[in-house]
């Protein structure tokens, strides 16, 4: 009997916690294809109740993410071979990161 009435409470619990779940889904917005920072933050920089992004010299508006805002200097260069050809460098804008292929530090 009292195998029963655990196994009852058990279920019941289990389908009350099932009802409560919510699945969350999330979008992946590609914002810059350059190495400005090893990380990002989030908040509503510019208060329009819309969630904004900063990452490294700039901030983006949500809720698209379009609108890029400089917060500060975002002159920094490095320079890389050309895949076409070795010998002509190119010059990429932000810090030598995994994008850089020479395997350095984020930071120049």
């Amino acid at each position: 009997m009292l195998k029963h009435i655990l196994l009852a409470t058990g279920l019941l619990t289990l389908s009350l916690t099932a009802a409560d779940y919510k699945t969350h889904t999330w979008t992946k917005h590609h914002l810059t294809s350059h190495f400005w920072a090893e990380g990002g933050h989030f908040g509503d920089f510019n208060k329009d109740g819309q969630g904004d992004v900063v990452v490294g010299p700039y901030w983006y508006a949500g809720p698209d993410f379009k609108q890029r805002h400089t917060i500060y200097d975002d002159s920094p260069t490095f320079t890389v071979p050309a895949k076409e050809n070795p010998n002509i460098t190119v010059k990429i804008p932000g810090y030598k990161g995994v994008i850089s292929d020479l395997g350095g530090p984020t930071a120049n």
